[in-house]
């Protein structure tokens, strides 16, 4: 992931490994993201793992709603 992110020009991207196995991983998840958007606002955070991938379209949802303007891929 570090190097993909690298080489799409994302060199100070953060890069999140999420885990959906039980609700108490994909709440802190969702804390940790919360968190470092709050602490690096302009860094872009690359967000992956089984919760990104189970949990997309509330997610979406969530994140478009707090950040009106971004995009997601």
């Amino acid at each position: 992931m570090k190097a993909r992110a690298h080489e799409a020009g994302l060199k100070n991207a953060i890069i999140v490994n999420t885990c959906a196995v039980t609700a108490e991983a994909v709440r802190q998840s969702r804390q940790t993201i919360r968190r470092l958007k709050r602490e690096n606002p302009t860094t872009p955070i690359i967000v992956s793992g089984c919760a990104a991938q189970t949990e997309l379209s509330d997610a979406r949802r969530c994140f478009l709603k707090q950040h009106p303007g971004h995009h997601l891929l």
